[in-house]
This record gives C-alpha cells, sequence and structure tokens, in this order.
C-alpha cells in the first residue's frame, strides 16, 4: 500500500495530469483490442486490392510501349534511307569526277591531234594555209562536240540520281506520316482497352469485396452473439478494473481521507475513465486505511 501523503495544490495538479495520461493510454488500448477483436475475420477471407492506376499513368504505359515499337521503326526508316541517299549522292560526285576525267582525256587527245596536223602542215610548208586552218578548226569543233556530249551524259546521270534522292525524302517523310498515324490509332485503341481492363478488374474486385464483406458480417453477427459479446466484456473489465485500481491507489495514497473523497467526487473525469466501476472506487476509497 503507497505511504500516506498531504499533497499541495501544485503536487496534486501535477500527480492528477500523469494519472490522467496513464488512463487515456489504457483507454486507447482498450480501444484498439477490442476493434481488433471486432475486425477478426473467423472465415480468414481476404479482400482483394483495387487497380489504383490512373488515367494518366496508364496513358503513359502505352505512350511509352509506342515510343518504344515506333522510335525502333522511325530510326530504321530514317538510317535506311539516309544510307541509300548518300550512296546516291556518292554516285553524283563520281558522275561529276568521271566526267572531269573523260573531258580531260578528251582534251589530252585532241591537243595531241591539233599538234600533230600543225607538225606535218610545218614540214609540207603549208603552216597557215586554209588547209592545215581547216583541219585545226575541224578537230577543236569535234572536241567541243565530244565535251559537251560528255557534260550531257554526266548532267542527265546526275539529274536520275538527284530524283532518286528526293524521291527517298518524299518516300521517307510519307513513311514517316504513315508511322504517324498508325500510332495515333494504336494509342487511342490501346489506352481504351487499358481503361477497360482497369475498370473491369475493379469491379470484379469490388463485387468480390462486398461478397466477402458480407459473408464476414453474417459470421461475424453469428460468432458475435454466441461469444463476442462475453469476449468483449472480458476485455473491457481487465482494462477499467487496472484503472480503478490505479485510481483507488492514488487516492487511498492520501493522508486525509475526507480530502481524498472529496477530491475523487468533485473530478467529473473519473467516472468517465471508470463507467460501471465509479461507485465501486468510491467505495473502496471510503473503506481503505
Amino acid at each position: 500500500m503507497s505511504s500516506k501523503n498531504s499533497y499541495t495544490q501544485e503536487q496534486l495538479k501535477e500527480k492528477k495530469q500523469k494519472i490522467y495520461d496513464s488512463l487515456d493510454k489504457s483507454v486507447e488500448e482498450q480501444a484498439k483490442e477490442t476493434e481488433k477483436i471486432s475486425a477478426v475475420s473467423a472465415l480468414g477471407l481476404e479482400s482483394k486490392k483495387t487497380d489504383d492506376t490512373t488515367d494518366e499513368q496508364l496513358l503513359a504505359e502505352v505512350k511509352k510501349k509506342l515510343d518504344e515499337k515506333y522510335g525502333a521503326l522511325e530510326r530504321k526508316a530514317t538510317e535506311d534511307s539516309a544510307k541509300k541517299r548518300f550512296d546516291l549522292s556518292e554516285s553524283i560526285k563520281k558522275a561529276e569526277s568521271q566526267a572531269k576525267q573523260q573531258t580531260a582525256q578528251v582534251l589530252d587527245s585532241y591537243g595531241k591531234a591539233v599538234g600533230a596536223v600543225e607538225n606535218d602542215a610545218l614540214k609540207r610548208g603549208i603552216a597557215r594555209s586554209s588547209i592545215a586552218n581547216g583541219g585545226i578548226a575541224a578537230l577543236e569543233k569535234s572536241k567541243e562536240e565530244a565535251v559537251t556530249r560528255i557534260n550531257e551524259k554526266k548532267t542527265d546521270e546526275q539529274k536520275k540520281l538527284a530524283d532518286e534522292i528526293n524521291g527517298l525524302k518524299e518516300k521517307l517523310d510519307g513513311l514517316l506520316s504513315e508511322y504517324g498515324s498508325q500510332r495515333a490509332a494504336e494509342e487511342e485503341t490501346q489506352f481504351a482497352t487499358a481503361k477497360k481492363q482497369r475498370d473491369d478488374y475493379n469491379n470484379d474486385v469490388l463485387e468480390y469485396n462486398n461478397d466477402v464483406k458480407q459473408r464476414e458480417h453474417e459470421y461475424a453477427d453469428d460468432l458475435y452473439q454466441k461469444e463476442g459479446a462475453e469476449y468483449l466484456k472480458k476485455v473491457e473489465d481487465k482494462y477499467k478494473i487496472a484503472r480503478l485500481n490505479e485510481v483507488v491507489d492514488f487516492y487511498r495514497s492520501f493522508g486525509d481521507k475526507s480530502v481524498a473523497l472529496d477530491d475523487f467526487m468533485n473530478d467529473p473525469r473519473w467516472a468517465n475513465y471508470l463507467g460501471e466501476y465509479y461507485d465501486i472506487a468510491f467505495k473502496l476509497i471510503y473503506n481503505g486505511n
């Protein structure tokens, strides 16, 4: 038994606050235990979790998959087109180089031919004659025609190659545009499918969970009628008796019983903490030594 004390107002206030805190904790623990008992699933059925994925998250997942799919297609199409256009550009350069080489050969050949005509005219003493000049003029004309043919052939070939390059660009643009249309259509379809799958799943889960709740509720009601009320009463009594002992021990520590009883009866919080054990607490304090 606690030793007798004569509390000052400040000591009494401090001591009672500690007891309030202790009893508040007891009430919280009692509530948790009774709640846990009430929530026990005797059938052992577990509820399923719903799919809480938002529309934004579903759309992001669809976009990610399509980014991977069409990103790969677009890269391949772009790379293939770029390689073909590069090869054609190299062919344009090659045609230019070949034309220059052929022109150089023509100029060299005709230069030698003109030189031969001039040398022959000198040997024959007709260097300034109309015969010599006519021969040289004929060679110059033939040379120009040869160079012209080379350039025309080169120009025609390069134009065809340039047209092929432009055709490849247009084909690539068309293919990328087609991919864009296909992607947009797939995104719409896949997004709608993903939402329907989520919603159908959640409807099934909610239906299942409601069935579980109903079955558990019916079983719990039946169990509570048989055993639950009695068990909960035992739990409540356990906590209330513990609070009763704490309050009674405190007031029995008072040096003056009349002061203890007066303080006890003038504190409305004890009734809330003790419930039906309030009167028992009064009697125990009253009959205490």
